[in-house]
């Protein structure tokens, strides 16, 4: 976004630089104000307007947020600290650190979040209108300074305006898909959320009206306002919008994603590899004017030809933090966004495209023979080759009237660039209010006051020479800025200035524009029944159709085959065949629509429905029809059998893209109506109304075309406004992909087509509730089967993981969690697919089953149905009080594992999984569960094969010894008085009123616990008494003999050095000083059971001698060395060793078979837990590293097919899906790379395991020599 600009014309602007400074010094009064925010007291200083010199107070520099240096450099913003004294906040502070978009130099600071208060009045009767300022910039530029906007013309008025810094460019928009780095991206627009806190909280005391605050801005900061007016971060923060020149639906708003931090990590000297991490230390280190110097350069020709503007812009967040703004595609946010229900202006200028002049004229050569880019972009990535041609040559006709154009003129090209860049976004933000909001104002503008020296920003962009109100032209007439001058009075310059301001304040005042200075002329808000009428701000005022309108209805039909999420209105009107009036008016609502026509019959009431009989069968379908999802169902409409209307549902079924007038912008429709006399409509065909009308295929019409969705008498579109509000809100989300709805026993649930990274295509039903929210008197109880629904239930969009604290100490998730997932290769299929389980790990304190870490992707390579559960974890999911009567004996969480299971058994035939065919299976504290519900006999017949990854329930730390005692911990953690005298019930009553949050925050084990083994403060426990859930009545170990598991097969295993994970944990709690006790009193070595029932000198002996076995006698424990010893030895007593003890249970060749692994493959780059705990260096295969080579996630990348990396996860793949097909998971991938002779067989009286590497080969256990000294040293407790 840079400018070249003559040197004549640069002294001519330092020239105006220097005077604007003078004139703003001779502005300034000596008066000054104190006021109290809530952070401390400001000092403002009172200064004079430039005309007539009337007073206004100034409170400049005031921070709103900590400054963004050292570690919050890229991420989200924290408050500002509360400060003593008086701060001076009579001058304004530094603008955010950018590249001068003229002069090429580097300006500015990374501290930078301060914001201005402008006040004409501090005292009034009534508190006065707010006004907030965003400003423009494309994101990479701009500054809340005096210099752009000095708030001189509207202080002329009784408002109050707040201006305000965001960072730009890289510092504020860098975006890392990495979690462990909290840099999801969209710091600027985040630093914007905390400045409309700060004011909502704060303006009062600058006699701002709190409850009357009007959001605006221009270019990037109408954008940016678009973007506030969606995210819920800012719901009620202000009431009412102003975008100019922007829209979040304009591309440059949210560019493609293009490795950007790698590129500029290489740019200003980074060699290493794209490595995220590495990436950002590379990035936190580089000084601020290197990152501003080189954001902007970053952008390629090839891709400045594809109108790709700007390097870092907002971005959908990889991952949803607490600052969240943008979770998903601004347009799949709309429907839902709280700012339809305020009032918005909204407009641009006539010749926007201007903003392209230099950059065209520049590669004028290719640019104006580029007829493919000026395609959008989302529409380009939807379509064919073939189709595109198409496209382009229509585009072609469209704007020329000439197919074979190769070349377009100058000014031709710019005025597409208009609608391009700028004009369109503001045309869909338009359409979707009126089918979203059609009742809460909008009102259009179009700005097109051409000066011959005023236009600022076109004089600098283009010259003296051109003529046109370009882009960022209006601001000129709402702020005084350096390169403005003092206007005669009588100039129709400042006559606009005038008008400009008193319609934006009386807006922000009445929540309506009209007002005194544009008298006699009414400002009228868009009315759903006719044109865009927008008023024309020229040299005279005009309310007219919005000139741009035909090209924008032609760019419109851009979009035939890519949904953009609004609802349509068209307006038409019914007569019978000899010309009398059936129904006099009547609105079409469609959408793109790929389901089959379903016809419901209406009776004899659906006449009555169109009068405006809300109490009609037809009225009522339609109330419930947001909720159940029937896209392309058809509600019925009173005609007679020979009216026009039923000609045009049969012609136009039949003909495809007949023209009709009422409907002439949207393209091709297939319409069928349906009304008293029904339209038969079965296996893709229809029967007109008409008697004599012929039988119609419609079945390759209907896919990919328009379809109606209902209609509407004009009278009904009055009086049912909420009615038809709800129904707007429906989303249908992707542009190919029709809604799926499956049937189950608790009611119907639609889902969705996805594709996975390498391609493979399946179908999503996420968030599927299996059981009551366990929320209010359900916490910490059993859970409770889910009410069943009979409308369609939207499961489109992942569900929120359990209530927990997350790595960063931060809380996320929800108590309302029991939802689970399906995902399907096929819905349908000669027999039914193998079903496979899934159970997360995280040592029953955290966890997630949505796809942000357990992404299908690399299941869907394969003809399998995958299921993850939720549950609760933590203290939700694991407290247990002794007391019967208060009904928490403990293991909700396993509870809910169990009732989950249970959904998907009764449900699995729906979803086309075979219900005699499921494998349960998960990993670490998901290994523990599945064992669990292996050894209790409410889950038997519920799955079929087991899969323990990593865990099982004879894990040390799989099982809480002393759950009840942590109950009383935590609640005297958490302030209960006089805890020890506390019941149960007294207990239970404090914690079921504390806030989730509260009780994820306490972290309950002490050094002493930790040393002796227990690593998990909640979690499964043997219940102190038995219900009807009782999930483990008895130690684990005493239920192994008689489990129901040992009759089905089992494929279990772990990595190869499990206990690495604990190295970056223990560094923390200074490993040499656990290691030291340890050292000391080996007797801590050993299991706690063990511990308690040796005598002392026994039991010192038995840990000097595993001190032995892992230290050695040479070496201190303290050193390095010693430290990954206690790895190895973490990696046996852990897991390995309770790994041998359940394969030791199944050896009895009359049980099931068990086959045994270890996961050895030691990637540099994808083994992702080892690299998070100990760093890109190290090596070794640590626990949880086999994840991700079965889950996507975020964390994971796509990979090239010929890596090792990727012909691991293939291989993993292949052996869990074969095991859960066949029950042997010797598939072809291991057969082919065993000796012939060699087989992977079920352990019997050996101790050998499949060794998954770079290679594969059948070997002993890794360790099995320790091992064995550890089984001797644990019978010794049996020998006393």
């Amino acid at each position: 976004m840079e400018i070249r600009v003559g040197v004549g014309d640069l002294m001519k602007m330092g020239t105006k630089l220097v005077g604007h400074k003078i004139v703003q010094y001779r502005l300034a009064t000596k008066q000054t104000r104190v006021i109290s925010t809530r952070n401390g007291q400001v000092k403002g200083l009172r200064r004079k307007t430039l005309y007539d010199e009337e007073l206004y107070y100034a409170f400049e520099g005031i921070p709103f947020a900590q400054p963004p240096l050292g570690e919050l450099r890229f991420r989200a913003p924290e408050p500002a600290e509360p400060w003593q004294g008086i701060r001076d906040c009579t001058y304004p502070r530094a603008k955010p650190m950018q590249k001068h978009f003229v002069l090429s130099i580097v300006e500015g600071s990374e501290d930078c979040l301060y914001l201005n208060v402008y006040a004409k009045k501090l005292d009034t009767e009534q508190p006065l209108p707010v006004l907030v300022w965003i400003y423009g910039g494309g994101f990479q530029i701009g500054e809340a300074s005096r210099d752009f906007y000095s708030p001189d013309y509207f202080m002329k008025q009784d408002v109050i305006l707040v201006t305000f810094n965001y960072r730009v460019g890289a510092l504020g928009f860098l975006s890392l898909a990495d979690r462990d780095l909290d840099v999801p991206g969209n710091a600027g627009l985040k630093d914007q959320v905390l400045a409309l806190r700060w004011v909502r909280e704060n303006i009062s005391q600058f006699n701002g009206d709190a409850n009357n605050i009007t959001l605006m801005g221009e270019s990037a900061g109408a954008a940016s306002t678009h973007m506030m007016m969606t995210t819920e971060q800012t719901r009620g923060l202000f009431h009412k919008a102003i975008m100019q020149s922007g829209s979040m639906y304009s591309e440059w708003a949210s560019e493609p994603r293009g490795n950007w931090a790698y590129r500029l990590a290489c740019s200003i000297g980074y060699s290493g590899s794209e490595n995220e991490k590495e990436v950002f230390r590379y990035l936190q280190r580089a000084s601020a004017s290197d990152l501003a110097t080189h954001c902007i350069a970053l952008i390629t020709q090839e891709e400045k030809r594809n109108y790709v503007l700007f390097a870092f812009t907002p971005v959908v967040e990889p991952y949803v933090t607490s600052a969240c703004v943008m979770p998903k595609p601004h347009r799949e946010m709309v429907a839902d966004a709280w700012g339809n229900d305020i009032p918005l202006i909204i407009g641009a200028n006539s010749f926007e495209g201007l903003f392209s002049y230099q950059s065209t004229m520049q590669d004028a050569d290719h640019m104006l023979s580029a007829f493919e880019a000026l395609i959008p972009r989302e529409v380009r990535h939807q379509v064919t080759p073939a189709e595109l041609k198409d496209l382009i040559r229509e585009f072609k006709i469209s704007n020329f009237d000439d197919a074979t154009r190769g070349r377009m003129e100058f000014n031709e090209c710019l005025h597409l660039l208009s609608i391009k860049h700028f004009w369109h976004g503001i045309h869909r933000t338009v359409l979707s209010r009126l089918a979203l909001a059609p009742t809460t104002p909008t009102y259009l503008y179009r700005f097109d006051f051409d000066s011959p020296h005023f236009n600022h920003f076109r004089t600098v962009m283009c010259g003296r020479h051109v003529r046109g109100v370009s882009h960022g032209d209006d601001v000129s007439y709402l702020f005084y800025l350096l390169l403005a001058t003092k206007l005669d009075k009588s100039s129709m310059e400042y006559r606009t200035i005038e008008r400009m301001i008193g319609m934006w304040t009386a807006f922000a005042a009445n929540d309506n524009p009209s007002c005194p200075q544009i008298s006699p002329v009414m400002w009228d808000a868009l009315d759903t029944n006719g044109p865009q009428m927008c008023l024309n701000i020229g040299h005279n005022l005009e309310f007219f159709e919005l000139p741009e309108t035909k090209q924008l209805r032609m760019w419109d039909r851009l979009y035939d085959k890519q949904n953009n999420n609004e609802m349509k209105l068209s307006h038409t009107a019914s007569a019978s065949a000899s010309g009398s009036s059936i129904i006099s008016s009547f609105w079409l609502m469609f959408k793109q629509c790929s389901t089959p026509f379903s016809v419901r019959s209406t009776g004899s009431h659906s006449a009555g429905a169109m009068a405006g009989q809300l109490g009609s069968p037809v009225a009522a379908n339609a109330v419930h029809m947001p909720t159940i999802q029937h896209v392309g169902e058809l509600i019925g409409m009173g005609h007679t059998t020979d009216s026009i209307a039923a000609d045009q549902a049969t012609e136009l079924v039949e003909v495809r893209r007949i023209k009709v007038k009422a409907i002439e912008a949207w393209g091709s429709m297939s319409l069928c109506l349906t009304g008293t006399t029904q339209c038969d409509v079965s296996y893709g065909s229809t029967t007109g109304p008409k008697a004599n009308s012929k039988k119609l295929r419609i079945s390759s019409l209907v896919m990919m075309s328009w379809s109606v969705f209902a209609i509407w008498r004009a009278d009904i579109l009055k009086a049912s406004t909420v009615v038809l509000n709800e129904m707007n809100k429906m989303k249908y989300n992707s542009a190919f992909i029709p809604p799926i709805q499956v049937q189950t026993e608790s009611g119907p649930v639609v889902g969705r087509r996805r594709t996975a990274v390498y391609g493979d295509e399946y179908v999503s039903f996420e968030r599927i509730p299996y059981a009551l929210p366990p929320v209010g008197c359900l916490r910490f109880m059993a859970p409770l089967p889910v009410t069943p629904w009979t409308e369609p239930l939207d499961c489109t969009e992942k569900g929120p993981k359990p209530l927990q604290m997350h790595e960063k100490k931060f809380i996320e998730g929800a108590e309302d969690c029991l939802y689970l997932n399906v995902y399907a290769r096929k819905l349908h299929s000669p027999k039914p697919l193998p079903l496979l389980v899934y159970f997360f790990g995280g040592g029953f304190e955290i966890g997630d089953a949505t796809t942000d870490v357990n992404g299908p992707d690399y299941f869907m390579m394969r003809d399998v149905v995958v299921v993850t559960i939720s549950y609760r974890v933590g203290a939700l999911g694991f407290l247990s009080l002794n007391d019967p009567a208060v009904g928490v004996p403990g293991n909700a969480g396993l509870k809910d594992q169990l009732l989950g299971l249970q959904w998907i058994s009764a449900n699995a035939a729906s979803f086309n999984a075979d219900p005699n065919n499921v494998t349960a299976f998960g990993d670490s504290a998901g290994a523990a569960s599945v064992h669990y519900l292996m050894l209790n006999p409410k889950a038997e017949g519920l799955f079929h094969k087991a899969i323990l990854q990593s865990g099982n329930a004879l894990c040390p730390w799989a099982v809480c010894p002393k759950a009840t005692q942590m109950a009383r911990r935590l609640a005297d953690q958490l302030g209960m008085d006089n805890v020890d005298a506390a019941t149960d019930a007294m207990i239970l009553d404090y914690l079921q009123v504390q806030p989730g949050h509260r009780l994820m925050e306490n972290r309950q084990i002490n050094v002493s616990e930790l040393l002796d083994g227990f690593i998990i403060q909640l979690g499964p426990t043997v219940e102190p008494y038995e219900t009807d859930h009782c999930v483990l009545a008895k130690n684990p170990s005493d239920l192994l003999a008689t489990a129901w598991g040992n009759k089905i097969p089992v494929l279990m295993g772990g990595t190869s050095f499990e206990g690495l994970m604990v190295f970056g944990v223990m560094i923390s709690k200074d490993l040499k000083s656990v290691l030291k006790i340890l050292k000391n009193q080996p007797q801590r070595l050993l299991p706690f059971d063990l511990q308690r029932v040796l005598p002392r000198v026994t039991a010192r002996k038995l840990g000097l001698s595993v001190q032995a076995m892992y230290f050695g006698t040479t070496a201190p424990m303290e050193s390095m060395e010693g430290e990954v010893n206690f790895c190895e030895y973490i990696s046996d007593k852990h897991f390995w060793l309770p790994i041998m003890d359940v394969v030791r249970s199944r050896q009895d060749p009359s049980l099931a078979p068990t086959y045994l692994y270890c996961f050895d493959y030691d990637s540099p780059t994808f083994n992702h837990v080892r690299i998070k705990c100990c760093g890109k260096d190290s090596v070794g295969t640590c626990h949880y590293d086999d994840h991700s080579y079965l889950w996507f996630g975020n964390f994971s990348w796509k990979l090239q097919k010929d890596m090792p990396e990727y012909l691991t996860i293939e291989r993993m793949i292949d052996i869990v899906t074969t095991f859960a097909e066949t029950s042997d998971p010797n598939c072809q991938s291991v057969l082919t790379q065993l000796h012939p002779t060699i087989k992977w067989k079920p352990i019997v009286d050996d101790f050998e395991c499949l060794n998954i590497s770079d290679t594969i080969k059948v070997m002993e256990v890794p360790n099995l020599k320790k091992l064995k000294m550890w089984e001797k040293i644990i019978k010794t407790k049996y020998l006393l």
